[in-house]
């Protein structure tokens, strides 16, 4: 009944009610906390409200103290720490959980993430070589990797390599053609670069997406109301630089 109800509330975006719930129940209902944790989480990092944030670190830093390798805690906490831009709060904790003995999938999501992390800092070739290294660890499911793909993508545009960048963006759109952000992307690298009768490709294609689509997707964290919201935003970019008006000639 618990779950049901905070699934409800984060379903309507009432964030702020349903992180209430998850710090209520986390206190009552001990054995539901699996479970609660992945929602908590998922709360704090959508909420962009700072009083959230805060209490779900602080949560963090409990759990931590008792147990200070558990790899799932300090991954959200790090992620947590990377939405809220404190790149130095988080790369310590990257950092050492690579010296930590962590299962072959959680150490290419550590490197992964520390791709990310670099290239919002500017540091490409560093961010490239943690891809680089991530991406030898990909040996199934290429669905399942395309953010590793898109994120190569963003990394050799920022390089400016723009015919990589479009390889690598092309790849990710291959394996999710529904993810509008891949198509945004690309075309605005390329329109960057001058080729904006390419670019205009991609931004048609951003309006076939139809609305459904996106639950056949894999959604990071089972957050398909996400997507759609980020949908209807590219589409409305869309049909602005499509527009006759647009002065990106």
């Amino acid at each position: 009944m618990i779950l049901k109800e905070l699934d409800a509330l984060m379903a309507r975006e009432e964030l702020s009610l349903a992180f209430k719930v998850f710090v209520s129940a986390w206190d009552s209902t001990p054995s539901l906390h699996s479970e609660l944790w992945t929602r908590g989480f998922i709360i704090a990092i959508t909420s962009d409200i700072p009083e959230i944030q805060n209490s779900f670190i602080t949560q963090c830093k409990r759990i931590l103290k008792d147990d200070p390798d558990n790899y799932d805690v300090l991954r959200k906490m790090a992620a947590l720490y990377d939405a809220r831009d404190q790149y130095d709060k988080s790369l310590p904790i990257y950092q050492k959980m690579l010296r930590m003995k962590l299962p072959r999938d959680i150490y290419r999501d550590v490197e992964y993430s520390l791709a990310m992390l670099h290239n919002s800092t500017k540091m490409y070739s560093l961010a490239k070589k943690f891809l680089n290294a991530a991406l030898l660890k990909t040996e199934n499911n290429p669905e399942f990797f395309t953010p590793y793909y898109a994120l190569m993508g963003e990394i050799e545009g920022n390089m400016g390599n723009i015919a990589a960048a479009v390889y690598w963006y092309d790849t990710a759109i291959t394996n999710d053609p529904y993810d509008s952000s891949w198509l945004r992307k690309c075309a605005l690298l390329l329109e960057t670069s001058g080729d904006t009768e390419r670019a205009k490709s991609y931004w048609e294609r951003i309006l076939t997406i139809p609305r459904h689509k996106l639950e056949e997707t894999i959604c990071d964290e089972d957050r398909p109301y996400w997507k759609n919201s980020e949908l209807q935003k590219d589409k409305t970019l869309a049909k602005k630089h499509l527009s006759p008006s647009s002065n990106r000639e």
